[in-house]
């Protein structure tokens, strides 16, 4: 297993990863992390703003990065 962190402007994005991650599993956490810090930008720069909630698709997201297409 693998730990990843990619760093935003706002936030940290951490990932655990099952055997090595490749160039394409790195993009996918720079992707999501910029699109989470873009959608929230606003509610991040409110202190004590509540978003678990709100980046739970976001984050249901970031598990599906290295699922198979042939799994469907």
């Amino acid at each position: 297993m693998s730990v990843i962190a990619e760093k935003g402007e706002q936030m940290l994005l951490v990932a655990v990863v099952r055997g090595q991650p490749n160039e394409l599993i790195i993009a996918d956490l720079e992707f999501s992390l910029r699109r989470i810090e873009e959608h929230f930008e606003e509610r991040f720069a409110q202190a004590g703003s509540a978003l678990m909630h709100a980046l739970q698709p976001f984050l249901e997201d970031c598990l599906l990065i290295q699922a198979p297409a042939s799994a469907a």
